[in-house]
């Protein structure tokens, strides 16, 4: 697994996603997560995160994108809180 590290409170793989998802997909994607995350249903500090890094593809496709808190993004990539 690759360990992405956090920075001022995110994780880069947040920032990343937030660099090439535009609000529109944004917005549809924490709309079918109900604004929670979708692993734990915490509805604060919620942020994009990509199911598999596909470089060659685009990472704003819906079905590659899920909502999770600060701390399950950061379990998701090994890092313990």
């Amino acid at each position: 697994m690759t360990v992405i590290p956090m920075r001022d409170g995110q994780s880069a793989c947040a920032m990343a996603i937030r660099s090439v998802v535009d609000d529109e997909v944004r917005s549809a994607i924490l709309q079918r997560a109900d604004g929670a995350c979708e692993m734990c249903a915490a509805a604060v500090d919620v942020e994009l995160h990509h199911v598999t890094y596909r470089p060659a593809e685009p990472i704003a496709a819906m079905d590659n994108l899920f909502v999770l808190c600060g701390p399950c993004h950061a379990s998701m990539h090994g890092i313990e809180n």
